[in-house]
């Protein structure tokens, strides 16, 4: 152990900062956490920790993926979690560990996050007061800086409970050393092996713990990328900062950054954007396809109105709310949803409330004639049972019989060459989407994690089968239920109300024309 002159004091700092500091630039330096807002990716990021074990947060360089995750670690070990937290809490002192490529980089990258943002032990993410409730941090020996373990002082509800403690790792110690013990919270700061993340990931396994891991997805990603990117799991969750999200960077200091990169490395170091495959299949900036628009006006009252839908199997269930202007031939995808682990009848109850009560047209992929093992019926017709307006046949490319995906792929480039394939810009699960459609090494689709892409693609297809809103008749209303998302549709009335969508995000209903939820 290293020599107490090496140890930092957290109480004693504590007791001069109270001496020498008002409250107000006391609270500003050592209580960095209670100004940090984050950005929209950072909030999804900590949202997702209550749903997921697994969560990667990735993006340009200094955007902001590491004060994320040294925010929510800070909130883990002290308990501490801000007003409106809507994460995964712990009600118990936790162990966490912090890993990364070397001890060097550990120091320099998450522990001066944690610990001394502004240079000064205690300028940190974790409130001074805490640690100075807890016993002196342990340092690794020679005088290098670097901490081996930290403690800090947890309350839950505002009583104090315990002690936590932070151990700082490093790739170098292989997984071997990585075995054994039986951890909380782990944060991984740059990628690791594949190896090195089984190991990690077993040591949250017993206490039903959490693992995050942040960093820039250069050279492609890696494998651990790839496996966040297209292997569907319910356990992990991917999030991305985009440039435009990190206020602190100016458009001209982003554009500065652009021009010094290498272009291979621009997408990734920018926008966190990996280079999967030999290409992306939809080779267009997602500023250029999705758009601020208001249905009401901007998309013709003639337009043909129709829905996609890709069902689920070991993936989750899509739909898609889209539009062909004929005359213009413009393609508007205005709203869709994603949902798991959900019967027929409930994915149909979305679709009625996504479409504010119209009965707009359902084109269906081909293994929608696929027989259900329950009830022997088609899968078309089980939706169709449930009230779905699904078309007569399945998708299939115009002027033809087949349903290939390559036609219709390029058909929707061509579109969107134009200017004329247009994406409602809340559509962010749609455009992540798409960043991720690539192509591998013999030039075909890798089909994955691309359940939005393929219900806008299958009304894409079906898309001159859509109807006028005028021409459409309307669900029923579920009996003794007001709230408009409650349609019954089973139950049918008269013609529809008019264009009223909603913004399908999971839970909530909102109006895009005003922006506010219902």
């Amino acid at each position: 152990m290293a020599n107490d002159d090496d140890t930092p004091d957290p109480a004693r700092i504590l007791k001069l900062a109270r001496q020498s500091l008002t409250s107000a630039e006391y609270r500003r330096k050592f209580r960095f956490i209670d100004f940090f807002e984050p950005y929209p990716p950072q909030a999804k990021f900590f949202a997702d920790g209550l749903r997921h074990h697994q969560r990667l947060i990735r993006g340009g360089n200094q955007t902001g993926k590491s004060l994320a995750c040294a925010a929510e670690l800070a909130y883990h070990l002290s308990g501490e979690y801000p007003p409106g937290w809507n994460g995964r809490r712990f009600e118990k002192p936790i162990r966490a560990w912090v890993v990364g490529p070397t001890a060097q980089l550990v120091r320099d990258g998450p522990q001066r996050q944690l610990c001394s943002r502004a240079g000064e032990f205690g300028a940190g993410a974790i409130p001074l007061t805490a640690m100075a409730a807890a016993p002196k941090p342990i340092m690794v020996p020679g005088g290098t800086g670097s901490i081996d373990t930290l403690h800090v002082a947890h309350k839950t509800n505002g009583a104090a409970d315990g002690i936590s403690s932070c151990t700082f790792k490093s790739f170098e110690m292989r997984s071997e050393k990585m075995q054994a013990e039986s951890v909380d919270v782990i944060w991984v700061d740059e990628r690791c092996s594949e190896e090195i993340y089984s190991e990690l990931l077993a040591r949250t396994t017993a206490t039903n713990g959490i693992v995050f891991l942040s960093y820039t997805p250069l050279k492609g990603g890696g494998e651990l990328t790839y496996r966040f990117l297209n292997e569907y799991s319910p356990d992990r969750s991917d999030t991305r900062i985009e440039a435009t999200h990190a206020r602190h960077i100016t458009p001209e200091r982003r554009a500065q950054m652009e021009e010094a990169y290498l272009p291979h490395e621009r997408d990734a170091r920018i926008h966190g954007i990996p280079q999967l495959g030999i290409a992306r299949v939809f080779p267009f900036p997602l500023e250029t396809l999705m758009r601020d628009f208001d249905p009401d006006k901007q998309i013709r009252e003639w337009a043909r109105w129709i829905v996609g839908i890709d069902f689920g199997y070991g993936h989750p269930f899509a739909a898609a709310l889209c539009a062909w202007v004929h005359d213009l031939d413009e393609f508007y995808v205005v709203d869709g949803f994603k949902m798991d682990r959900s019967e027929a009848l409930y994915h149909v109850k979305r679709i009625a409330s996504m479409c504010r009560g119209a009965r707009i047209p359902i084109a269906w992929p081909h293994d929608g004639l696929t027989h259900e093992r329950g009830s022997g019926l088609a899968l078309r017709e089980v939706y169709a049972r449930c009230g779905a307006p699904m078309l007569g046949e399945h998708a299939q490319n115009h002027g033809t019989t087949n349903f290939q995906v390559e036609p219709a792929i390029e058909e929707m480039i061509g579109y969107m060459r134009r200017g004329c394939f247009i994406i409602a810009s809340h559509m962010s699960e749609l455009g992540e989407e798409i960043l991720s459609y690539h192509r591998d090494e013999d030039y075909r689709i890798v089909r994955l994690r691309d359940d939005l892409i393929s219900a806008v693609r299958y009304a894409f297809m079906m898309r001159r089968q859509g109807k006028q809103l005028v021409a459409v008749d309307s669900y029923g209303r579920a009996p003794g239920m007001p709230s408009p998302d409650l349609y019954d549709p089973r139950a049918r009335l008269g013609p529809a109300p008019g264009p009223t969508m909603a913004k399908g995000i999971a839970g909530v209903d909102w109006d895009i024309w005003t922006g506010q939820p219902f």
